[in-house]
């Protein structure tokens, strides 16, 4: 398990700089079959569907994203119930890359670029051609496609507002004569004042300066959200869709209230943030969910999800089964951090207690109720975090990772699930961690493989069973 991820932090570190584009497509297409394994009820198609899946992480972690995508676009047919034609299968192959995700509305004009993800059977369907649109934005394009990659240039149109600034979806619609094939967004966002280098977020960070503490969770998430809305305004591509509207709304709230010496992250404002926690001289990039209507008396719990390698503070949120987690959170009212981690094995990872530390000081987060979960890398991190901050965690899941066992005492009584699928390359590892775990006498394990699944499905399926086991301690305490 170590020497893979060995290499995984080559192929990472080589292809970072390169394949912004790419990951992102290929984490539109992961969604795509995320939500279609919800909504398939048959489970022999999911049976069939998962069979493909196995190569899946081998590809992503070799760079071979094309592949990739098209092993997720195979798997989805098989849950729809359909096999597309070779002409069909051209245009779901095709993927759309704009100019910017940022750009500024009213004269002037902006382009999409449109090429294959990855090669489909046989040559160019004929009347293969793609239409795009920002409803609002930009006039309406259509293209017939000879020939690939094509750039279509779109004119922008005039807004009322000059210093309007929201975000908005790309439609991208391929079609083949008059029909439509498949249909997909992308999220951009406008603006025309943090636009051409951001100078009104300048003078934010100055007002910013003065109203925050810089050591508060406020001044470094403000820091972070300028930093992001000036790349993206330079075309910086991330894995997802950023909301520049939204979070440059939220940061002159922050801001605003800075200047009265009040806190924007608050037990009484709930919802899904973006924030930047303070560790030291450092700070780490996090998403949160609060709860809404929080009573600063009565104690919550608190779930800290650690994503696997190549991943982000993202893929619990939005991906590992359509941002399972958060839906489980949200239905119990439960608190969910998920921080961003770079690669790192034992004795990394992100600094998890005093990101628990820092939220506890402004949310009622229950000190007896606090659960660590992790996926691949975040499960070795997880495990790594339990010996780090003895007594910090009333549970922990991991799924499809090991990690080294130092203090093998401080599990004998902690509530531990181990899920891996029986596809999984980690199976191997998880079984040996399980039986390391069991001669340490670990009173409060449940191990569980979950047949035919590989390395991606195995959060998806296990969360829930995690969460029951959550449940019961969360009753019990």
């Amino acid at each position: 398990m170590r020497a893979i991820l060995s290499l995984v932090a080559v192929l990472l570190v080589a292809g970072s700089g390169f394949a912004q584009a790419e990951r992102y497509e290929l984490g539109q297409r992961l969604k795509a079959f995320e939500k279609q394994w919800d909504k398939t009820t048959d489970d022999k198609l999911k049976k069939n569907a998962a069979e493909g899946l196995p190569k899946l992480t081998g590809l992503f972690f070799t760079g071979q994203f094309g592949e990739a995508g098209r092993t997720l676009d195979e798997a989805r047919w098989i849950l729809e119930g359909k096999q597309p034609s070779d002409d069909e299968k051209w245009a779901h192959s095709l993927y759309a890359v704009p100019e910017t995700r940022f750009f500024e509305p009213g004269v002037g004009e902006w382009s999409v670029e449109i090429k294959p993800f990855y090669l489909a059977k046989g040559e160019l369907p004929k009347g293969l051609a793609v239409a795009i649109d920002v409803p609002g934005y930009v006039e309406r394009t259509s293209a017939t496609l000879d020939a690939l990659p094509v750039k279509l240039t779109l004119k922008k149109l005039g807004v009322p507002d000059l210093y309007i600034r929201g975000d908005a979806p790309v439609t991208v619609d391929v079609r083949i004569g008059e029909r439509s094939v498949t249909s997909k967004t992308i999220g951009v966002s406008v603006g025309t004042d943090f636009a051409k280098g951001f100078g009104a977020g300048k003078g934010l960070l100055a007002k910013a300066k003065k109203s925050l503490a810089a050591d508060s969770l406020e001044w470094n998430t403000a820091v972070d959200r300028i930093e992001a809305i000036t790349e993206l305004s330079k075309g910086a591509v991330r894995e997802t869709d950023i909301p520049a509207g939204k979070l440059f709304i939220e940061l002159g709230e922050i801001v605003g209230l800075g200047e009265k010496s009040k806190s924007y992250f608050t037990h009484d404002r709930g919802g899904e943030f973006r924030i930047s926690v303070p560790a030291g001289k450092t700070r780490t990039p996090a998403r949160l969910f609060v709860p809404e209507g929080l009573n600063p008396k009565k104690p919550v719990p608190l779930v800290v999800a650690l994503h696997g390698a190549g991943g982000s503070e993202n893929m619990f949120f939005e991906g590992y089964g359509d941002g399972q987690i958060l839906k489980l959170c949200q239905k119990r009212g439960w608190m969910l951090v998920s921080p961003r981690s770079a690669l790192s094995l034992v004795g990394g990872g992100p600094p998890v207690a005093e990101i628990i530390d820092e939220l506890a000081k402004r949310y009622p987060i229950d000190p007896k109720a606090i659960f660590i979960v992790g996926h691949s890398m975040g499960a070795m991190q997880a495990i790594d975090a339990v010996q780090k901050y003895p007594g910090k965690f009333a549970g922990l899941a991991a799924f499809g990772g090991d990690g080294r066992i130092r203090k093998p005492e401080l599990f004998a009584e902690l509530p531990t699930f181990l899920g891996v699928g029986d596809k999984d390359f980690t199976l191997v590892q998880v079984r040996k961690l399980k039986k390391t775990l069991e001669d340490a006498k670990a009173k409060a394990l449940t191990y569980k493989e979950y047949e035919g699944l590989e390395h991606l499905l195995i959060v998806r399926e296990a969360l829930p069973d995690a969460f029951a086991l959550f449940d019961k301690l969360n009753v019990k305490k």
